[in-house]
């Protein structure tokens, strides 16, 4: 087991555990609170275990060696998992729309109670806690599912704090005598949803860009770039490709070598250029070199 598979197994299991706590202590203060903004926060979170477990399956598969049906490995498994907990995290903002419009149709007759108020606290503290530590693992072994994650944990927090002034209006208009503010509670809860599915919809472009085999960043095409440039024997390098597949790039180029070359010498400069990419960077997973014959300049 890798030290990356291992890593992103931890995040993930924080996350569960995190998640399984806040939502009992969210949903039973917002039941006994009678707060619609907590109950809402409180299914956020729950949805978000089921993100980590969508974590864990995709870096399960992803971590799987290649074989004859997947010669390039097992890669884009995280970033098929990465679309499903976009989705997810889509569907649970529609469903915290869907409970807060219907509070807005009942009507509000009693402010929130306090615990809502130390709950939103609470968890405000306790994901933005989760949220850093997730992403220094995600970005500490470059996993894309790990990181995706990580977001939907600061997501929790804006919901938090969107929730956590909601209550407080709702009860200050209350102590005021402003039943109108009573509304911000279950507004805050509509708040939390239009976050939620703005993130979620987010994630899930940023998935579908890397499924469609989009090219990888600009610094990586010309780290590549320079590192063929530099071996001896290339005389130029174009036609520069790399796409992501998960955790790892896949590239193909072209470079120029000497036309009175034999093919054995320009193969063993490919054969260099190869080498040198896998060694200089351990994101890539695969790479073809084309070799084109460039004229002399006498």
């Amino acid at each position: 087991m890798s030290n990356r598979y291992k890593t992103g197994l931890l995040g993930a299991w924080v996350g569960i555990i995190v998640n399984f706590i806040l939502m009992i202590i969210k949903g039973l203060a917002g039941y006994l609170a009678n707060s619609q903004a907590m109950i809402a926060d409180a299914l956020h979170s729950g949805a978000d275990i089921f993100v980590s477990c969508a974590v864990i399956i995709g870096m399960f598969i992803a971590s799987k060696p290649a074989d004859q049906e997947h010669p390039y490995g097992h890669g884009k498994a995280e970033t098929i998992a990465s679309k499903i907990i976009a989705l997810i995290i889509v569907l649970a903002g529609l469903n915290v729309a869907i409970s807060s419009l219907g509070v807005f149709f009942e009507g509000v007759d009693v402010p929130p109670g306090s615990m809502a108020l130390w709950a939103a606290l609470l968890s405000i503290l306790v994901k933005e806690i989760t949220f850093r530590y997730t992403h220094y693992l995600g970005e500490k072994v470059d996993c894309k599912v790990l990181l995706t994650s990580s977001w939907e944990h600061r997501s929790d927090v804006f919901s938090s704090v969107a929730a956590l002034i909601g209550i407080g209006a709702a009860r200050i208009g209350d102590f005021l005598g402003y039943p109108l503010f009573l509304y911000m509670d279950p507004l805050a809860g509509l708040l939390v949803s239009v976050l939620i599915i703005r993130m979620g919809l987010r994630l899930a472009g940023e998935a579908a860009y890397e499924l469609m085999d989009a090219s990888a960043r600009k610094d990586i095409i010309e780290d590549i770039r320079e590192a063929a440039c530099s071996v001896e024997g290339v005389t130029e390098v174009h036609d520069v490709k790399a796409r992501s597949a998960g955790p790892y790039v896949l590239v193909d180029l072209r470079i120029g070598v000497r036309c009175d070359l034999t093919v054995k010498e320009g193969h063993g400069i490919a054969k260099k250029v190869k080498e040198g990419l896998l060694s200089r960077r351990d994101d890539i997973l695969e790479v073809i070199v084309h070799v084109n014959p460039c004229e002399i300049e006498e």
